[in-house]
């Protein structure tokens, strides 16, 4: 992961900015499409022009530890969040958190 990182902090962020890289976990009983996720994170998915959000550097392990429809399992959702401040890096995780708790598929 170190290697992904790298690049992204060389590309995205600049002098000023600030990262925190994370590894969100994600309780699923069926795969999640990517779509599905972007959509449900909204204006906390990292953009350029804004200068900040999440930005996904692993999203196959999400749905790699799936075997079968129904059947519980845990997923792993890497990225790095991108702020202006430490403590924006901080709001913007804890909203992350709150949206990927609503997405947790335990049923």
């Amino acid at each position: 992961m170190s290697t992904y990182q790298t690049n992204i902090q060389h590309q995205w962020l600049p002098e000023g900015q600030f990262g925190l890289a994370k590894k969100y976990t994600l309780r699923l009983n069926h795969l999640l499409e990517y779509g599905v996720l972007r959509s449900r994170l909204g204006e906390l998915m990292f953009e350029p022009d804004r200068g900040e959000g999440l930005l996904i550097n692993n999203f196959a392990t999400v749905n790699a530890a799936f075997r079968s429809e129904g059947t519980l399992f845990s997923g792993r959702l890497y990225g790095v969040i991108i702020a202006s401040s430490p403590e924006r890096l901080g709001v913007i995780d804890e909203a992350i958190e709150a949206v990927l708790s609503s997405i947790n598929e335990v049923v």
